[in-house]
C-alpha cells in the first residue's frame, strides 16, 4: 500500500488500529536493519583485510542521494537523511574495534570528532594533552588516536604537527568537525565575569568577541576547552569557551552562544592508525619532508606534483630545532600513493628532498557531510536558561 493512500477509512478513527499497524512495520524494520548490519559486519572484514577504511564518506553520501532520489514522502529529505546518518554510524559501530585516544577529558571537540569518525560505540580514552595522545598510541596503548591538525580559522595545531614530524605515525582517516564555541559560566548572565578560561586555539577564535564582550576579563589559557569548563565550575567569577553540551556535564549554564568570529569555523582531525587503507578515489597524501637549505629549495619541492596535475592541498613549515633557520614540511596532497602520478612525483621527490616518508594516504572527508548536532542527542545541549 503507498503510504499516500493511507486514509482514515482504512482503519478508521481507532488509533489502536494505527498502533497495530506500526507495530507490524517496525518489527519488518528492525529486521531488515539487522539483516543490514550483518551485511556491514561482512563488508568490514573485507575492509580489514584489504585495509580500507573503515569509514568511507563518499560511499555514505553516495547512499543518502540514492535513498533521497527514491522517497516519495511524507518524511522530508532531511528526515530520510537524518535516519540513514544513523543505521551507518550503527554499521560503522560495529565494524569497529580497539581503544580510541583523543584529547580529553569528556566533552571536547576531540571527543566528538571520536564519535563522528568510529561511532558511539567507540572506547575513547581521554589524554591530558596533545603530547599524551601520540604517546599512548605509539607506545601501543590504543590502537588509534585521533588528534587536531588544523582550524579553518587560525591554522596549524603546532603540537599536533611537530609530534607528527617526530614519531611518523601512521595516518589512516581524517574528520572535520564545525567549531560552535559557547561561553560557559555558573552564573545567568555575562555580568561578574572576570576571567575566561580556553584553550589557546579557541581563545584566538573569539578573539574579537572577548574583545567587544568581555574587555576587562582576563584571559587564561587551558590544555583542553572541557579542561577550561572544569575549571570555570569551580571558580564563581570564571566563565569557559567550550561546547554547548560540556554545560552539562560540568554543571555550567551557556551564557552565550557562537561566539566564534568566524561562523563557518571548523576542525579537521587527523585519525592515527597503523592499517594501510586502500585507494578510494577521493583520497589525501601527508608527507613528512626534509629539505636542504640551498635557493630554490621549496620550488623543488612543488615541481614534481605541478608536473603532474597533481594538487597540493596544504603545506606548513616547522622549524628543525636542532638545526637554525632550516624547516622540515609536513605536506598534504590529493590522491592515494598508489595513483600513477603520485607515486611517480614521489619517485621525483626522494631524488630531490633530504628525506621523504609517507605517513599516509587516506580518504578525504567530506565536510558537509557531518553536522555538530548530528553527533550528541538534543538533551545534552546544555542549560540555555
Amino acid at each position: 500500500m503507498d503510504v499516500l493512500s493511507v486514509s482514515v477509512a482504512d482503519g478508521g478513527d481507532h488509533i489502536d488500529h494505527w498502533r497495530d499497524e506500526i507495530d507490524r512495520v517496525d518489527e519488518q524494520l528492525v529486521a531488515l536493519i539487522n539483516r543490514r548490519a550483518g551485511y556491514s559486519l561482512a563488508i568490514g572484514r573485507v575492509k580489514a583485510r584489504s585495509g580500507a577504511a573503515t569509514f568511507q564518506p563518499e560511499r555514505e553520501r553516495q547512499v543518502v542521494e540514492r535513498l533521497c532520489s527514491l522517497n516519495g514522502g511524507p518524511l522530508a529529505d532531511g528526515q530520510v537523511d537524518a535516519i540513514w546518518q544513523a543505521i551507518m554510524r550503527a554499521s560503522r559501530e560495529l565494524q569497529t574495534h580497539g581503544k580510541i585516544a583523543f584529547l580529553g577529558p569528556a566533552g571536547t571537540y576531540s571527543e566528538d570528532a571520536v564519535r563522528a569518525y568510529f561511532g558511539e560505540a567507540a572506547v575513547p580514552c581521554p589524554g591530558a594533552s596533545i603530547d599524551e595522545v601520540f604517546a599512548r598510541f605509539v607506545g601501543g596503548e590504543v590502537e588509534f588516536a585521533v588528534v587536531p591538525i588544523e582550524n579553518s580559522t587560525e591554522g596549524a595545531v603546532n603540537r599536533s604537527v611537530d609530534l607528527l614530524l617526530d614519531t611518523s605515525a601512521p595516518i589512516k582517516g581524517e574528520v572535520v568537525i564545525p567549531v560552535r564555541h559557547c561561553l560557559l559560566s555558573t552564573g545567568r548572565s555575562l555580568s561578574g565575569v572576570t576571567r575566561v578560561f580556553g584553550h589557546p586555539q579557541s581563545l584566538a577564535q573569539c578573539r574579537d568577541w572577548l574583545e567587544r564582550m568581555l574587555p576587562g576579563a582576563t584571559r587564561q589559557e587551558a590544555p583542553s576547552n572541557a579542561e577550561a569548563a572544569r575549571l570555570a565550575a569551580a571558580a564563581p567569577d570564571s566563565a569557559a569557551i567550550a561546547a554547548a553540551h560540556a554545560a552539562a556535564i560540568y554543571g555550567l549554564r551557556v551564557v552565550a552562544e557562537d561566539i566564534q568570529d568566524h561562523a563557518d569555523n571548523c576542525t579537521r582531525f587527523l585519525v592515527l592508525g597503523n592499517a594501510p587503507t586502500a585507494a578510494t578515489g577521493f583520497d589525501r597524501t601527508t608527507l613528512a619532508v626534509y629539505l636542504d637549505h640551498q635557493p630554490g629549495a621549496l620550488a623543488d619541492l612543488l615541481a614534481p606534483f605541478g608536473r603532474r596535475g597533481v594538487s597540493v592541498l596544504w603545506v606548513d613549515a616547522r622549524p628543525r630545532r636542532t638545526k637554525p633557520w632550516r624547516y622540515r614540511f609536513l605536506l598534504d596532497v590529493a590522491g592515494h600513493r598508489d595513483d600513477p602520478q603520485l607515486a611517480a612525483a614521489l619517485d621525483e621527490l626522494g631524488t630531490v628532498a633530504e628525506s621523504c616518508r609517507v605517513l599516509g594516504s587516506y580518504p578525504r572527508f567530506d565536510s558537509a557531510f557531518v553536522t555538530v548536532d548530528a553527533l550528541r542527542p538534543a538533551t545534552t545541549a546544555g542549560d540555555l536558561s
